[in-house]
């Protein structure tokens, strides 16, 4: 197996019955209606770098970072009158790449500038998903963060 550097977002969501007018679960991919809007739990990234450009950060998300983004594990259950949703999801980068993790943000250090991103758990158009952009919806997202050096995703 191949050996990577491994961002791993542990994600817990908490959305009222009453908010979601029906959802689709195949196992692994998580389809919901909510105000008209199909979604999909998902993450945003916001850049805080002070050393790259709007426009190359921007790029950086829905290349480089996009392609290295996984899903790797997502559950649904429904109690108590709300929908509850778990899912990990991962971005993988090389071993040689220099990253850091500080709670939700993390750094990725290359010649032209570190890119650095604060990462928050959302929802995301599910026919379009982007880890730049989300669709806001009444639910409470909880996310936890860990790097460590792990066996690629496949």
């Amino acid at each position: 197996m191949i050996e990577v550097k491994c961002l791993k977002f542990t994600y817990s969501a908490k959305l009222p019955k009453s908010s979601v007018s029906s959802y689709s679960f195949d196992g692994k991919f998580l389809d919901l209606v909510v105000n008209d809007h199909t979604v999909s739990p998902y993450l945003k990234l916001t850049s805080t770098s002070n050393d790259v450009s709007v426009y190359y950060s921007s790029d950086m998300i829905h290349g480089y970072i996009a392609d290295l983004f996984n899903i790797v594990d997502c559950n649904v259950k429904e109690a108590d009158n709300y929908i509850y949703i778990n899912a990990i999801f991962t971005i993988e980068f090389g071993l040689d790449d220099q990253i850091t993790l500080d709670v939700n943000e993390f750094v990725y250090y290359q010649e032209e500038g570190n890119y650095s991103y604060e990462v928050i758990g959302s929802f995301t158009n599910s026919d379009c998903p982007s880890l730049a952009e989300s669709i806001e919806i009444d639910a409470i997202i909880e996310l936890t963060s860990k790097l460590s050096i792990a066996e690629m995703t496949m």
